[in-house]
Protein backbone atom coordinates (compact mmCIF):
# COMPACT_ATOMS: atom_id res chain seq x y z
CA UNK A 1 0.00 0.00 0.00
CA UNK A 2 3.34 2.30 0.54
CA UNK A 3 3.69 2.29 -3.22
CA UNK A 4 -0.05 4.19 -3.99
CA UNK A 5 0.22 6.08 -0.99
CA UNK A 6 -0.76 9.73 -1.60
CA UNK A 7 -2.44 8.28 -5.28
CA UNK A 8 -5.71 9.33 -6.00
CA UNK A 9 -7.92 6.29 -7.11
CA UNK A 10 -9.23 2.73 -6.20
CA UNK A 11 -8.30 -0.31 -5.89
CA UNK A 12 -9.45 -2.91 -8.50
CA UNK A 13 -9.27 -6.86 -8.51
CA UNK A 14 -10.39 -8.56 -11.33
CA UNK A 15 -10.72 -11.87 -11.24
CA UNK A 16 -11.44 -12.71 -7.65
CA UNK A 17 -11.98 -16.23 -7.43
CA UNK A 18 -12.00 -17.82 -3.66
CA UNK A 19 -11.39 -14.17 -2.33
CA UNK A 20 -8.15 -14.65 -0.42
CA UNK A 21 -6.26 -11.96 -1.92
CA UNK A 22 -9.09 -9.66 -1.98
CA UNK A 23 -9.50 -10.19 1.44
CA UNK A 24 -6.14 -9.18 2.17
CA UNK A 25 -6.41 -6.10 -0.43
CA UNK A 26 -9.35 -5.47 1.98
CA UNK A 27 -7.89 -5.26 5.11
CA UNK A 28 -4.61 -3.52 4.23
CA UNK A 29 -6.86 -0.81 2.49
CA UNK A 30 -8.87 -0.88 5.88
CA UNK A 31 -5.09 -0.31 8.24
CA UNK A 32 -4.59 2.54 5.48
CA UNK A 33 -7.37 4.51 6.43
CA UNK A 34 -7.86 6.30 3.00
CA UNK A 35 -11.59 7.13 3.28
CA UNK A 36 -11.88 8.10 -0.38
CA UNK A 37 -10.73 5.30 -1.45
CA UNK A 38 -12.91 2.41 -2.83
CA UNK A 39 -12.09 -1.64 -3.24
CA UNK A 40 -13.94 -3.04 -6.77
CA UNK A 41 -13.63 -7.00 -7.52
CA UNK A 42 -14.88 -8.27 -10.40
CA UNK A 43 -15.68 -11.80 -11.05
CA UNK A 44 -18.18 -14.07 -13.15
CA UNK A 45 -18.59 -15.97 -9.72
CA UNK A 46 -19.64 -18.60 -12.27
CA UNK A 47 -15.79 -20.05 -13.61
CA UNK A 48 -13.85 -19.46 -16.26
CA UNK A 49 -15.30 -17.76 -19.95
CA UNK A 50 -14.82 -20.07 -23.25
CA UNK A 51 -10.80 -20.18 -23.77
CA UNK A 52 -8.79 -19.76 -26.33
CA UNK A 53 -6.28 -21.46 -28.38
CA UNK A 54 -4.04 -18.99 -26.73
CA UNK A 55 -4.68 -20.73 -23.24
CA UNK A 56 -4.04 -24.49 -24.66
CA UNK A 57 -1.27 -25.91 -22.05
CA UNK A 58 2.14 -27.19 -23.39
CA UNK A 59 2.14 -29.42 -20.00
CA UNK A 60 -0.19 -32.00 -20.95
CA UNK A 61 -3.03 -30.92 -18.23
CA UNK A 62 -6.31 -31.46 -18.99
CA UNK A 63 -7.38 -28.24 -21.25
CA UNK A 64 -9.55 -25.81 -19.16
CA UNK A 65 -13.01 -25.70 -19.89
CA UNK A 66 -15.44 -23.36 -19.09
CA UNK A 67 -17.40 -22.94 -16.28
CA UNK A 68 -13.97 -24.22 -14.40
CA UNK A 69 -13.11 -22.83 -10.89
CA UNK A 70 -16.39 -21.60 -10.08
CA UNK A 71 -16.46 -19.59 -6.47
CA UNK A 72 -19.93 -18.53 -5.63
CA UNK A 73 -19.75 -14.65 -4.73
CA UNK A 74 -20.96 -15.91 -1.32
CA UNK A 75 -17.68 -17.52 -0.55
CA UNK A 76 -15.82 -14.07 -0.66
CA UNK A 77 -18.98 -12.11 0.90
CA UNK A 78 -18.54 -14.71 3.69
CA UNK A 79 -14.74 -14.23 4.18
CA UNK A 80 -15.45 -10.51 4.56
CA UNK A 81 -17.55 -10.46 6.81
CA UNK A 82 -15.78 -13.41 9.44
CA UNK A 83 -12.93 -11.16 8.50
CA UNK A 84 -13.05 -8.69 11.50
CA UNK A 85 -13.45 -5.77 9.33
CA UNK A 86 -16.48 -3.28 10.61
CA UNK A 87 -19.94 -4.64 8.15
CA UNK A 88 -20.37 -0.61 7.83
CA UNK A 89 -17.21 -0.15 6.21
CA UNK A 90 -17.47 -3.00 4.09
CA UNK A 91 -20.57 -1.81 2.60
CA UNK A 92 -19.03 1.81 2.21
CA UNK A 93 -16.18 0.56 0.53
CA UNK A 94 -16.33 -2.48 -1.14
CA UNK A 95 -18.09 -3.48 -4.28
CA UNK A 96 -18.36 -6.98 -6.14
CA UNK A 97 -19.39 -6.73 -9.48
CA UNK A 98 -20.67 -10.11 -10.90
CA UNK A 99 -20.44 -11.18 -14.74
CA UNK A 100 -18.00 -11.72 -17.41
CA UNK A 101 -15.23 -9.17 -17.61
CA UNK A 102 -17.15 -8.15 -21.13
CA UNK A 103 -20.47 -7.45 -19.52
CA UNK A 104 -19.47 -6.18 -16.16
CA UNK A 105 -16.22 -4.12 -16.23
CA UNK A 106 -18.42 -0.95 -17.41
CA UNK A 107 -19.98 -0.57 -14.04
CA UNK A 108 -16.78 0.38 -12.70
CA UNK A 109 -17.52 3.79 -11.75
CA UNK A 110 -14.96 5.04 -9.72
CA UNK A 111 -12.71 8.30 -10.39
CA UNK A 112 -9.40 6.67 -11.15
CA UNK A 113 -7.58 3.27 -10.18
CA UNK A 114 -4.35 3.40 -7.92
CA UNK A 115 -4.01 -0.16 -8.11
CA UNK A 116 -5.35 -2.43 -10.79
CA UNK A 117 -4.70 -6.19 -9.45
CA UNK A 118 -5.38 -8.86 -12.54
CA UNK A 119 -5.84 -12.53 -11.80
CA UNK A 120 -7.85 -13.20 -14.90
CA UNK A 121 -5.84 -16.29 -16.12
CA UNK A 122 -7.32 -16.71 -19.47
CA UNK A 123 -6.36 -15.07 -22.97
CA UNK A 124 -9.31 -13.18 -23.83
CA UNK A 125 -9.47 -12.10 -19.94
CA UNK A 126 -6.37 -10.28 -20.07
CA UNK A 127 -6.92 -8.32 -23.17
CA UNK A 128 -10.83 -7.49 -21.90
CA UNK A 129 -9.39 -6.27 -18.43
CA UNK A 130 -6.18 -4.14 -19.86
CA UNK A 131 -8.22 -2.71 -23.08
CA UNK A 132 -11.09 -1.28 -20.31
CA UNK A 133 -9.72 -0.59 -16.87
CA UNK A 134 -5.79 -0.01 -17.96
CA UNK A 135 -6.68 3.42 -19.65
CA UNK A 136 -8.34 4.02 -15.88
CA UNK A 137 -5.00 3.57 -13.90
CA UNK A 138 -4.20 7.00 -12.59
CA UNK A 139 -0.44 8.53 -13.41
CA UNK A 140 1.75 6.67 -10.67
CA UNK A 141 -0.83 4.20 -10.90
CA UNK A 142 0.35 -0.34 -10.11
CA UNK A 143 -0.68 -2.79 -12.27
CA UNK A 144 0.12 -6.03 -10.60
CA UNK A 145 -0.33 -9.37 -12.86
CA UNK A 146 -0.99 -12.68 -10.90
CA UNK A 147 0.01 -14.86 -14.00
CA UNK A 148 3.35 -13.75 -15.13
CA UNK A 149 6.67 -13.69 -14.74
CA UNK A 150 7.08 -17.06 -13.17
CA UNK A 151 7.83 -20.37 -15.60
CA UNK A 152 5.29 -22.02 -13.89
CA UNK A 153 2.72 -19.61 -14.30
CA UNK A 154 3.48 -19.34 -17.78
CA UNK A 155 3.07 -23.15 -18.36
CA UNK A 156 -0.19 -22.92 -16.51
CA UNK A 157 -2.00 -19.96 -18.30
CA UNK A 158 0.20 -19.05 -21.39
CA UNK A 159 -2.39 -17.27 -22.29
CA UNK A 160 -2.35 -14.77 -19.96
CA UNK A 161 1.65 -13.72 -20.45
CA UNK A 162 0.91 -13.56 -24.25
CA UNK A 163 -2.50 -11.19 -23.77
CA UNK A 164 -0.24 -8.88 -21.33
CA UNK A 165 2.97 -8.72 -24.01
CA UNK A 166 0.55 -8.35 -26.93
CA UNK A 167 -0.97 -5.16 -24.88
CA UNK A 168 1.56 -3.45 -23.84
CA UNK A 169 3.44 -3.89 -27.08
CA UNK A 170 5.07 -1.05 -28.38
CA UNK A 171 3.74 0.93 -25.40
CA UNK A 172 7.35 2.73 -23.87
CA UNK A 173 6.13 1.76 -19.54
CA UNK A 174 7.97 -0.19 -17.27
Amino acid sequence: MDRIAGIEGDIVECGVGEGDSFLSWAILHFLDGTKDRKLWGFDSFAGFPEPTTHDLRGDGLRPIQKGDAAVPKEVTTEKLAASGLPADWVRSHITLVEGFFEDSLSRYSGKGIALLHIDADLYASYQTVLRQLYPRVVPGGVVAFDEYGSPADEAKWPGAKKAVDEYFAGKNLE
